[in-house]
């Protein structure tokens, strides 16, 4: 036990995952349904079950002082405005590879299958393969039948895979660099994570006097004020 900085007792402190931890309540339920349908012959034998489903949910309850005492939660990272610029560049290239998958679908599924199955190549090398094979055949079979329309159109063809191979060029990179971008902030923040958590397990709270305390630094405040005074990082 620790004695309070304010009365300087200890018969009503408290470490404050001890708190947490009395205050949270976990509810687990299962249970599972039937469902029934009536045929022809169901005046015969009765209804004719279709299909059991069982099913399971888990909830969890705080009382008011476990939740402002809790350790917070990771800070939420939002899509940032480069993202959404990306996203929106990609859509408008899916009518192409709309096209392209017209030609390419079937040989880059094959492609796909046979690396995985059998010549036992990861998902992700497997599926990057996939995707080359469709891009090429689409882009094989689309310059081929252009061409059957003359040279305008075939220029036109190539015209319009420079400017759409930028777009899509264009909106893969900002989302990969805003996707790199928020992992290294969850990077950085990793260690003052880990110290704000050590800090967390040595706090105490007094019933007495409304108060959470750190006995090692002296800090102290209202139960609203534990991520201050364990150093955590903002949520901007």
């Amino acid at each position: 036990m620790a004695n309070c900085p304010v009365c300087s007792r200890q018969d009503r402190t408290v470490k404050v995952s001890a708190v947490v931890r009395e205050g949270t309540t976990t509810t687990r339920s299962a249970g599972s349904s039937t469902v029934r349908g009536d045929d022809e012959w169901s005046w015969l034998r009765g209804e004719t079950t279709i299909a059991r489903a069982r099913h399971s949910s888990t909830s969890h309850s705080q009382s008011t002082l476990a939740a402002q005492l809790s350790f917070p939660a990771p800070p939420g990272t939002a899509p940032g405005l480069a993202r959404w610029i990306g996203i929106a560049l990609l859509v408008l290239a899916a009518p192409l590879v709309i096209q392209f998958g017209v030609f390419g679908a079937v040989p880059a599924v094959a492609t796909g299958l046979v690396l995985r199955w059998l010549l036992g190549w990861e998902w992700r090398r497997a599926l990057i393969a996939s995707a080359a094979v469709l891009l090429l055949v689409g882009l094989v079979a689309n310059g081929a039948l252009s061409l059957l329309g003359g040279v305008e159109q075939f220029a036109s063809f190539v015209f319009g895979m420079v400017v759409w191979t930028l777009v899509i060029g264009a909106g893969t990179a900002l989302v990969l660099r805003d996707v790199q971008s928020t992992e290294a902030r969850r990077k950085r923040d990793a260690p003052l994570r880990a110290r704000a958590w050590g800090i967390w397990q040595r706090l105490y709270f007094c019933f007495r006097d409304d108060l959470v305390f750190d006995p090692a630094s002296g800090a102290h405040g209202p139960p609203t004020a534990v991520r201050r005074l364990i150093g955590y990082p903002d949520e901007s």
